[in-house]
This record gives C-alpha cells, structure tokens and sequence, in this order.
C-alpha cells in the first residue's frame, strides 16, 4: 500500500471514530435511563437523585428511572454500575460513603476512580447532630460534657459500617476531644431515625433535608450542623466554627458517575442538563427549603473532588481501622 493511501486509511478511520462519538451523543438518549441509587429510599442521596433524574427527563423528554439497588453498605448498587455497560443507560448516584468505601477492605470490588467516568457534583448539605428529646442535653457542649461523665453508656445509630452517619461521628468523637459513644449500625439511615424517635438508640449525624421534618416538629433535638455557617432550614441551629468545633467541616453531598468508557460527549452532555437544570430559580429555591446547595461541578473539577474525598476519609477510615463484616 502507497503512503498516501495508508494515510487516507488512517485519517478515514479516526474521522469515522470521531463522527461515530458525536452521533452517540447527538442521539442521546434514545430510551430510558437508570440511575442506581445504592441505599434505601426516602434518604438524601435517594432525595437527589430523583432531583436529578426529573432534570434530565426534563430535558431530553426521555424517561429517567431511579432504581434503589440495597446491599453490602452499597457495595452491591456500586459494583452493579461500575460493571454495566458503558453508554450512559446506567448511571450511579454517587455521595460520601462511596468515597468513603474506598478505604474499606470490602468496598463492592471497585475503584472510585478507574471504574467510573464522573459526570457531576450537584448539590451539598451539611450534616446536623440530633438527638432524642429526653437526653438531658439542650447543646453541643451539655452533649459532650454528658457523654464524657457517662463514658459506654450512650449510643449512636448509622445507616452502615462506613457510611456518611458512621464516619461523621466518628469524626466528631475525635474533634470533641475523644468521645466513648459506642456505635450501632442499621440498614439504613431510616431505620436509625425510627429507633432514635422512639429512644432506642440515643444520637444521630446525618444529612438535614432528611431530619429536618423530625426536628421542627419536636421528635428529634438538632444540637449543631456541621460545618462554618448556619442554614437556612434551620436557621436556629448553631454551625461547628460558632461551637468551637471548626475541624468538623463537613458535608454530604450528591453527585452522579457512569461506568468507565461511557463516551466523553455522553458525559458532558449530562453535566451540561444537571448543570443548567438545577441552577433554574424554582428547582434551586426548591433545593435550598431543603438544606441543598447546588454545586454543579464540571466532570474535572469531579474527578479531582471525588479523589480528594477518597484521601480525607483514608485516614480515619485506617486509624479506626472500620472494616466491613
């Protein structure tokens, strides 16, 4: 074969390549999508995702299902889309415990950075602390002189070994000075909630949008938030920077993956819906009654984030040496 010939082969071939991608992503998506949350419904992970599964179908007039796959601390929703088929049909709601699980020694048989492809950061919301009504602490610094005068004999509830409930608490154990509260994991973060309204388990940390309703109406008492600022949701509860506790910055947030190899077009296409989609005035109104704030990274500025997750959680993750059972 003549050069030029190879040469109009090879360039012929890349070309075809080329308009090949642009096709997927002009006929994007022809059917429907699934987006794989890994824990139970009515959650705040569950919460986002039905967000942005209604700002996708919005916008490509395709419908968007959201498919609760429970099991193994989310290790079976995980390892599901991180083996589907890469072509943006499966998609993965992603949060903090995923970043999280990395660390673990059972984590659903996947890696948070070479089996996926990460589309978005879309909304935050820090943690609250609360507590059942009859503990005779009425804030953080009456909780912490308690648990420290009755070393064992409080527990608190987490919707899993590794979750976002158990690692935070965890955390702010060590911030406030070496905490002994003694841990109970559940099957999700509902039934924690179920159990501390009732008194059987004394204390919780999770995502506000999900405990919010239980605080106003006096079933749960909210002690801080975590983070440096108070929010709008719960404009009464104080921040950790106001409580002294300023290490204890966090926040859980959502955000959306596919399996590794979905076509780059596909993927930004996808950040460019949510990103538009959830800054529209009444969806962000809608998010911030209940505790969100929208974020909307880029699928770089994702990556780099969900790394620098993997890394913060490492430490503590091996320093309490939390396995999975």
């Amino acid at each position: 074969m003549e050069r030029r010939e190879a040469c109009k082969l090879i360039g012929g071939t890349f070309l075809g390549a080329g308009l090949s991608q642009f096709a997927v992503a002009d006929s994007y998506p022809s059917r429907t999508i699934t987006i794989v949350v890994p824990f139970t419904a009515g959650g705040s992970i569950d919460l986002g995702a039905r967000i942005m599964a209604e700002q996708i179908s919005k916008a490509t007039d395709q419908t968007t299902l959201v498919e609760n796959k429970v099991g193994a601390n989310g290790g079976i929703g995980w390892g599901f889309v991180a083996k589907s088929k890469p072509d943006g049909y499966t998609l993965l709601s992603t949060d903090t415990s995923f970043t999280i699980a990395q660390s673990l020694s059972k984590s659903g048989g996947f890696d948070a950075i070479q089996n996926f492809n990460h589309i978005i950061t879309a909304i935050s919301v820090p943690n609250v602390l609360v507590v059942n009504p009859s503990i005779p602490a009425k804030t953080i610094q009456e909780f912490i002189a308690l648990i420290k005068a009755n070393p064992g004999k409080y527990f608190y509830g987490s919707g899993g070994v590794g979750t976002n409930n158990h690692l935070s608490v965890e955390l702010f154990k060590d911030v406030a000075g070496g905490l002994s509260i003694d841990h109970i994991a559940y099957k999700g973060a509902s039934a924690v909630q179920q159990d501390l309204i009732a008194g059987r388990v004394h204390a919780f940390m999770g995502p506000a949008p999900t405990i919010t309703q239980q605080i106003k109406s006096g079933q749960l008492r909210a002690l801080l938030v975590t983070g440096d600022k108070r929010i709008i949701s719960l404009p009464d509860v104080p921040c950790a920077s106001e409580s002294g506790l300023s290490q204890l910055n966090i926040k859980f947030w959502v955000g959306l993956a596919a399996p590794a190899g979905t076509p780059v077009d596909v993927i930004n296409k996808l950040n460019t819906i949510l990103a538009s989609g959830l800054r529209l005035p009444a969806v962000t109104q809608r998010l911030t009654e209940m505790g969100f704030e929208v974020v909307g990274k880029s699928p770089t500025e994702t990556t780099r984030f969900v790394k620098e997750e993997v890394d913060r959680w490492a430490g503590l993750v091996k320093s309490r040496n939390i396995q999975l059972e």
